[in-house]
């Protein structure tokens, strides 16, 4: 993950403005997004992945939100307590992914959910410059980080049910 990115796409669309109720309101929208992808993982849905991307995707907007608003804050304000929500959301979405089997380092590369995020970033900065009302505009170069989440998730080995393998080789015994 580079910070150096997020501050620059930052500073790209407003200078570095910051603004409480705006940097508020988008991180709020970004954990309601990964909050509610809990809420339906755990009701126990027939697929998983779609869950965990949305998870991933959740906690990586977070994330960018987040590390943006700090570069934002610099001189200004003390830092809030997101970053423990952050530790706790990420600490949640990587015992999901370890639990599905999702390899979190590989020797080649770099570990899974900073490509996650890279993923992120990538999607961002192919939005344009203008916005609406705080909010940045998706152009047609924009590609939903979704899709790229769900392919690394599956590049690395995601299962969707990894406790049937186990069970039905228990019942053989």
């Amino acid at each position: 993950m580079s910070l150096l990115s997020i501050a620059k796409w930052n500073y790209e669309r407003n200078k570095l403005e910051y603004r409480a109720e705006l940097e508020d309101a988008m991180y709020a929208e970004e954990v309601k997004e990964y909050k509610d992808a809990l809420e339906v993982y755990l009701s126990n849905p027939l697929t998983k992945l779609e869950c965990i991307v949305d998870m991933v995707d959740g906690y990586c907007d977070a994330t960018f939100v987040h590390y943006g608003t700090i570069a934002k804050q610099l001189g200004h304000t003390k830092l809030s307590d997101r970053n423990y929500e952050l530790s706790i959301m990420n600490t949640i979405i990587t015992e999901i992914l370890v639990t599905h089997k999702v390899k979190m380092y590989v020797d080649e590369g770099y570990p899974t959910i900073d490509m996650c995020m890279q993923a992120v970033i990538d999607a961002n900065q192919a939005k344009p410059k203008s916005k609406t009302k705080g909010k940045v505009v998706k152009g047609s170069e924009w590609v939903d980080p979704k899709v790229i989440i769900m392919e690394l998730l599956i590049d690395r080995g995601f299962e969707e049910y990894p406790n049937e393998v186990e069970v039905k080789e228990a019942d053989a015994d």
